[in-house]
């Protein structure tokens, strides 16, 4: 049997098939139908794929974007994962003042608690709240997941 080169990574099989559902996810209908040009192996140079990242460096740049956004946006992981569920069930998104927002709401409360070190910023320099849990370093010297405030 020949080997295949798969369009959609590059890489070269003897079972083409196999490889597009446990790689890709993909049944070989979809693989067919998408608009990915036919590779020959011809068409591939080791130096392009010297280019290609590994899955570790993949992961690596991902954790390090994602990284960037939430710092740029002052957000943290849970409210950007409230931002992205929002967004696909189509409800409206309030990206602008999301931390001032969450404060504003959570400025009711008694004892509110809150996993963003920027609402709990807000909660105590605009609205008298003081940490009675969590704070700034834990034991270990790590950031708390959760603020506990009280007025």
């Amino acid at each position: 049997m020949e080997e295949r080169v798969c369009k959609v990574c590059g890489k070269s099989f003897k079972n083409l098939g196999v490889h597009v559902k446990n790689a890709h996810n993909m049944t070989m209908e979809e693989y067919d139908g998408g608009q990915t040009p036919n590779i020959s192996n011809s068409d591939i140079k080791k130096e392009d794929i010297d280019k290609i990242d590994t899955p570790k460096e993949v992961e690596k740049n991902m954790n390090s974007d994602l990284s960037e956004i939430l710092e740029k946006y002052n957000i943290s992981k849970d409210e950007l994962f409230m931002i992205l569920d929002n967004f696909f069930k189509k409800r409206k998104v309030q990206v602008a003042g999301l931390p001032e927002t969450i404060a504003k709401e959570l400025s009711s409360q008694d004892k509110p608690s809150t996993q963003s070190l920027k609402v709990a910023e807000i909660l105590i320099n605009q609205y008298g709240f003081k940490v009675v849990g969590g704070g700034p370093t834990t034991k270990g010297g790590t950031i708390p997941k959760t603020w506990f405030l009280q007025k």
